[in-house]
């Protein structure tokens, strides 16, 4: 009797143990898949996910989630790969329009916008003078002139005055929104990061703005995300020091 009564006790830890792996196994695979529809390589970049946790999403996201995310990694060390060029090429310009057209390209093409343009203060004259850029159909950034925004006009006059980041996600729909650009040039905007560049001080000499961020998938424009913003902080950094050099020599 004894020993049917162990057997029996025995019988229940072990579906009581069995039981509780089971829930643990749930609990984990409910915790996946809460993930999956969320970016877990900008969640990774913006260090919101462990390396643990971000392998552990790759490994039980589907297959099409999972190339998905292979190609945004790819992308990104792209991307990585840009930006380190950038700061070592923009650190020797001494040039400030050759400057200029260089972070308006880089913008360009780090970011995948549309256009991109880095617009310079002139205080005597309170405008902002622009280096503009196109992405041709290869990818490459191309010139497309000078743009002149009075200070306090528009989004990038805005951000001029106040010094502030704006991501906007329907130009047309923000009321800050100066239109008298698309009107002369034809082009419609949509999506919009704009963002101060400071000088050692702390004062705006410029503004860099990205324009209608190009969709991987389709001919639609995407939001500028987190991580686009990031990027736009380390370009924006580079850019007022190489603004400051081409100043000073």
């Amino acid at each position: 009797n004894n020993n049917n009564n162990n057997n029996n006790n025995n019988n229940n830890n072990s579906s009581s143990s069995s039981s509780s792996s089971n829930s643990t196994n749930n609990n984990s695979h409910n915790y996946r898949t809460s993930k999956d529809n969320i970016n877990p390589l900008e969640e990774f970049l913006l260090d919101r996910l462990s390396d643990h946790d971000f392998a552990d999403i790759i490994e039980n996201q589907s297959a099409e989630a999972r190339w998905s995310s292979i190609r945004d990694l790819a992308a990104q060390m792209k991307r990585l790969h840009t930006l380190l060029g950038f700061t070592t090429s923009i650190s020797r310009e001494l040039d400030l329009d050759k400057s200029s057209e260089k972070v308006a390209q880089h913008v360009c093409e780090i970011l995948n916008a549309d256009r991109a343009s880095l617009y310079l203060i002139e205080e005597n004259r309170n405008m902002l003078v622009s280096k503009s850029m196109a992405l041709d159909s290869t990818g490459k950034a191309q010139s497309t002139g000078e743009i002149k925004v009075p200070i306090g006009k528009g989004i990038v006059g805005y951000v001029a005055a106040e010094g502030q980041v704006l991501n906007v996600a329907d130009a047309h729909e923000e009321p800050l929104f100066w239109p008298e650009v698309d009107k002369v040039t034809g082009y419609r905007t949509k999506t919009i990061l704009c963002m101060p560049v400071h000088d050692e001080s702390g004062r705006v000499v410029a503004v860099v703005e990205a324009i209608n961020k190009r969709s991987r998938d389709s001919s639609d424009v995407e939001l500028f995300d987190a991580v686009d913003e990031n990027v736009m902080r380390t370009l924006a950094h580079h850019a007022g020091i190489s603004l400051r050099n081409s100043q000073l020599y």
